[in-house]
């Protein structure tokens, strides 16, 4: 780890060029100037072909190693040769990535960072095909050295995905309960055309009362509410009160009323659930999900005195 975060901190210090290190070779090192100080306008085309400033992190120094590179385009992939001019041995600079593979590349003033990779045998002909083209000594250079030349696909890296945002459940649920009260006699409510209600439960461990909105169902007289927690592997904290204290208070359009709260269990269970998940189909998701059997509470309401 202590390596890693060594390498890491180095290549973010690719962009200042004070830290990076030019090609010795001097034509080399006057065209990343040129490239540099004009942001591509100048050495970004080169003798015809178009170039790029790649930086690498070598391999035995650590430290950050600049080159300017012909180079090609496959969609949205940047193809570079190492050839070396036919040399022998490969390039410092494919030594460097086959090592450290995320590199820092510049094209014109776009600069960003990227992941290389040796071309596979399967894709390698055609791209060599393309980049010969574009540069036809490669082909020269290749018949000069037993070495076979490596083509380098170079893929931009992804940012990473933006987090989900974090949802305060309680919170939410607290705004939920104070509209659907403030709104619940009202005919063209928020509510009343959605099979919502509130369900209070009594806490199993803290003997606190819960109110809690959620979905339920009706079958004829009967009234179901359904503990799928959305698939998670466990169930919802009202389910597990209301085992507990089965003894609830139920709230739904315009009524209130005390209630008894049993799950469903065997051949019933089953009847419903089939019934439940073909009118909605969700549910069957919800419970592929998870090893748990998503709970059916039927709510009996309780006559008061």
């Amino acid at each position: 780890h202590l390596i890693r975060k060594r390498i890491e901190i180095k290549l973010t210090r690719m962009t200042t060029n004070e830290q990076i290190t030019n090609s010795p070779t001097g034509w080399v090192a006057a065209h990343i100037q040129d490239y540099l100080e004009s942001d591509g306008e100048k050495g970004h085309e080169w003798y015809g072909v178009n170039a790029l400033l790649l930086t690498t992190l070598g391999r035995k120094s650590g430290k950050l190693r600049r080159t300017a590179l012909y180079y090609g385009q496959d969609e949205d992939r940047y193809l570079v040769v190492a050839s070396n001019g036919g040399d022998a041995d490969a390039p410092a600079w494919y030594l460097n990535l086959t090592a450290n593979p995320e590199i820092q590349v510049q094209i014109k003033a776009d600069k960003f960072t990227a992941i290389a990779r040796i071309a596979n045998p399967e894709e390698k002909p055609r791209l060599w095909k393309l980049m010969a083209t574009l540069f036809p000594k490669y082909d020269e250079y290749q018949r000069n050295t037993q070495r076979d030349i490596p083509v380098v696909v170079i893929e931009r890296k992804k940012a990473p995905a933006s987090p989900l945002p974090v949802i305060d459940q309680k919170e939410y649920n607290r705004k939920v309960i104070e509209e659907f009260r403030a709104t619940r006699d009202q005919a063209d409510g928020p509510y009343a055309k959605r099979p919502m209600l509130l369900l209070t439960v009594v806490g199993a461990k803290t003997g606190q009362l819960h109110t809690t909105p959620m979905m339920y169902v009706r079958e004829d007289e009967r009234m179901f509410v359904i503990a799928s927690n959305i698939g998670a592997p466990k169930h919802p904290d009202w389910y597990r009160n209301l085992v507990a204290h089965p003894n609830v208070t139920v709230e739904v359009g315009s009524e209130t009323f005390a209630a008894r709260a049993t799950p469903l269990t065997g051949a019933d269970r089953q009847q419903m659930w089939d019934k439940l998940i073909q009118r909605y189909a969700f549910f069957a998701d919800h419970q592929a999900k998870t090893e748990r059997a998503i709970p059916l509470v039927e709510l009996h309401r309780v006559a008061t005195t």
